[in-house]
C-alpha cells in the first residue's frame, strides 16, 4: 500500500514537472522567434537562415564577413548606414512569414 501511494505522489510530481518544463521550453522558442537590435548577426543567421535574402536586400552584405559573427544587428546598421529598426521589423517579418 505504502509503495503504491507513494509511486502515484512521484508520477503525479514528474507529470507536473513535465508541464512546467514544457512552458519554459514554449517561452524560449517564442523569445527566440523574436530578433531584437542587440542580438548578435551571426546568431541571428544560425537561428534562422531564412532571413538571408531579406538581410542582403536590405543593403546588409556582410554576413559571411568574420566581425559579422560578434556584431550586434544596431553596430552592423549603424556601419552600413541602415535604419536599425526598419532592418529589424524587416528580419521578424521574414520570420514570421516563415512559419506560416
Amino acid at each position: 500500500m505504502y509503495r503504491k501511494k507513494n509511486t502515484n505522489t512521484l508520477q503525479r510530481c514528474l507529470e507536473e514537472e513535465i508541464i512546467m518544463l514544457k512552458s519554459i521550453l514554449k517561452k524560449f522558442e517564442d523569445m527566440n522567434d523574436t530578433v531584437t537590435q542587440d542580438m548578435l548577426v551571426g546568431d541571428i543567421v544560425r537561428l534562422h537562415p531564412e532571413v538571408v535574402d531579406t538581410l542582403l536586400a536590405q543593403g546588409m552584405h556582410c554576413l559571411g564577413c568574420p566581425s559579422s559573427q560578434k556584431e550586434s544587428l544596431a553596430n552592423a546598421c549603424m556601419v552600413h548606414g541602415l535604419d536599425p529598426e526598419k532592418i529589424t521589423t524587416a528580419v521578424n517579418v521574414a520570420i514570421q512569414a516563415n512559419k506560416q
